[in-house]
């Protein structure tokens, strides 16, 4: 696990001696994409997004800047459809010898195509929905009159 101290999430650290718990999360998100990415997507394989379902993390001890590593077990697959990959996996962060950290994850893995039209159309729902309660909320209020 390797850190950049200029990163913005280090940038609210309180004591400075400790790394963050979202920091730890980040490096557990890293780790279940690599690990994906090596062993079950092909090289050849068309562009892919990954759809977190659901993430936990617990914390059993501070984690500090010096090597720390992560297990990766996967605890559920469904590969037989190229197309829509799911996973269940829990990573053990390690300092020292002692486990620091668990973080278990639900998460599938789609064609990039695939998700970014479905985002779009969200999207566009989204500000719709967002335009309609505005407009019903302040559709009554006037602008001053300038002059």
């Amino acid at each position: 696990m390797l850190i950049d101290e200029g990163c913005h999430l280090m940038l609210d650290h309180q004591t400075g001696k400790h790394v963050q718990g979202m920091i730890l999360m980040e490096a557990a998100r890293q780790s279940f994409l690599a690990v994906s990415e090596e062993f079950f997507i092909q090289e050849e394989a068309t562009p892919r997004y990954f759809v977190i379902n659901e993430m936990k993390a617990a914390y059993k001890r501070f984690v500090f800047p010096i090597p720390a590593i992560i297990k990766y077990k996967i605890i559920d697959k469904n590969t037989s459809n190229a197309d829509k990959m799911s996973f269940t996996a829990e990573m053990e962060l390690y300092q020292s010898g002692l486990c620091a950290a668990t973080f278990f994850v639900k998460f599938t893995i789609f064609p990039a195509a695939r998700i970014s039209e479905r985002e779009g159309k969200l999207a566009e729902e989204a500000v719709d929905s967002f335009m309609q309660i505005q407009a019903a909320n302040y559709g009554d209020m006037t602008l001053p009159q300038v002059g």
